[in-house]
This record gives C-alpha cells, structure tokens and sequence, in this order.
C-alpha cells in the first residue's frame, strides 16, 4: 500500500516528458518547414516568362528557341511563355517592371540591366566569350579595306546593341575611323538581319552586324555570298548571356542552370538544341565575363553612341 504513490508519481513524470519532448518536435517541425520556405521563396512560380533579345526577326528566333525551351520545361516541370519584345529599350523597361524572369540578353543589355536592377548572370554558350561583330559590304562593292568605305552610307543595329554598335563602334575608332567624320549616312536598322538585308537590299552601302547571325545567315541560305560578303571581322568580345531577376529563387536559378549545363552534344537530342542556338555547350556565367565590356561601355561617350536607343 505504501508503494503506490510513489508509482503514481512516476506515471506522472513520464507523462510530463511525453508531453514536453511533444511540443519540442513539433517547434523543431514548425522551424524546418518555416526554414525551408525562406531557403526557396518562389520555388512554385507557376509560369516561367521569357524575354529574349529582338536581334532578329520574330520568326527566326521562334524557330531558334522553341526546342530549348520545350526541354527546359520538361526540365524543370514548370511551363513557360515567351515574352516577344519590340526593342531591345523594351526588353530592359519588362524585365525593370518585373514582366520578365528569364531574359537572354545581349553584353550592353545586360551590363545596364545589372546596374539598374541586379540582373543575375547565369549560363552563357561556350562561344559567348569570343564573340565579334563583322562589316558587310554588297558583294559586287570594291572595297578591299576599311578605309575603302569613306564615303559611303552605313548601318548599325540597334544603338544598345553589343555586336551591332558598341563594340562594331569601338573598334573602328581604333582604326581612326570616327562613324560620323567617315561616313556620309548612318542609320540604325535595329536588328542584325535587317542591317544584312540593307546591305543586300542596296538600302546602306555598309553595315555592323553579329558574326554569329550572319554566319547563321550564309548557313541556312537567308544570305547569299553571291548578294553580300564580309570585309572585316573584330577581335572577339563578350556578349550574350542568360539572367533572371536578383529577386529570383536560389531553388529555381538552380534548375534552371542545371538544365542549361546538362546540354551535350553526345546526346542527340540535345545536339539538334543546341546546333539551333549556335552552341555547343553551356558554361555558367558571372559578372567578370562582362568586365572588359564594362570598361568599354565606361569609355564610350554620349555622342559617339548616338545619345538615345531612338531606333
């Protein structure tokens, strides 16, 4: 008899612990659910949108980016939509209001996109790093140099373009010739197919295009050698790149650049991806890749650029 209030206690205790070690599991759950939502804050976006550069026709960047991005969704198990811009001043004010998560965007695009919103770099093509822009002449034109073109009326492409302005435009400053002083006629095209099809078209003498596009171009049989021809190529430079916004989810930016780095020409499918985007890989970005173009971009003036991004 005098044993059994001594079990009674006992009994207590362990229902008190019961109890207490209760409460301390589902703090520790509330706590990993809680952490685990702040570790991936978007992960459930139910739609990816996508700008991409206007650098060419609508049609010809369809058919460009419809099999990567079909594999990125089935990659990453979130549909997508993209997002058509008439100008490359349009793709940087979208993804500014946030219209945008995913844009490829050109070096110039970029960098301003950056500074003014935080873009995130991602993946950039192998050849991205080691880009140039080419000047395109008719084919029957006599010009062998450079200097051959004084005179003559000329094309750029978009005044925010990397291969189509900027870097078309420092260059040939380093060869002394200054596009106002040296030319009779500067236009801007807005596109680097348009400025190819101004050259061919008689519209422009000469013109500043992408060496990739117009390669692209000779390949697919949209230029003709026998229409138009390149008379000089640049150094190479950077330029293209893949980023999403700086508010953009650790959870989701990997994803998406994994589905990116997966890409390899070993895999057939993937080869047909990426021969249409004109890579043969994908490489991760950052910031640095961009610091010579920063440095050019710093260096150019106002009125060597044409002041505004009117085109």
């Amino acid at each position: 008899m005098g044993s059994m209030p001594i079990k009674k206690t006992l009994q207590n205790d362990d229902n008190a612990l019961i109890k207490w070690c209760h409460r301390i599991a589902v703090i520790w759950l509330v706590l990993l659910i809680g952490g685990c939502s702040q570790q991936q804050p978007g992960a459930s976006i139910d739609i990816l949108r996508v700008g991409i550069l206007p650098d060419q026709e609508k049609a010809a960047i369809e058919k460009k980016y419809s099999l990567l991005f079909n594999y990125i969704t089935e990659e990453i198990k979130i549909p997508h939509k993209i997002i058509y811009v008439s100008s490359y001043q349009e793709l940087l004010n979208q993804f500014h209001e946030k219209k945008i998560d995913l844009a490829l965007f050109g070096g110039v695009t970029f960098i301003k996109a950056n500074q003014q919103d935080g873009a995130v770099p991602l993946v950039l093509r192998d050849v991205d790093n080691q880009f140039s822009s080419i000047i395109l002449v008719s084919s029957n034109h006599p010009a062998k140099t450079l200097n051959d073109l004084k005179g003559a009326s000329f094309s750029f492409g978009s005044r925010l373009s990397t291969s189509g302005h900027y870097m078309p435009r420092h260059f040939l400053n380093n060869q002394g010739i200054h596009a106002e002083e040296f030319f009779s006629e500067i236009k801007y095209s807005g596109a680097h197919d348009k400025t190819a099809f101004w050259v061919r078209d008689g519209i422009v003498d000469a013109g500043a295009s992408s060496s990739g596009i117009i390669r692209e171009m000779f390949r697919n049989g949209t230029l003709s050698p026998n229409e138009t021809r390149i008379l000089w190529e640049t150094p190479p430079f950077s330029d293209y790149v893949w980023a999403t916004q700086k508010n953009s989810s650790t959870h989701i930016r990997n994803l998406l650049q994994d589905a990116f780095l997966k890409l390899t020409t070993s895999n057939h499918e993937h080869k047909h991806i990426l021969v249409a985007v004109g890579a043969n890989y994908y490489l991760p970005a950052s910031l640095d890749d961009f610091s010579s173009l920063i440095k050019t971009i710093n260096n150019t003036t106002l009125d060597q650029t044409g002041s505004t991004d009117a085109s």
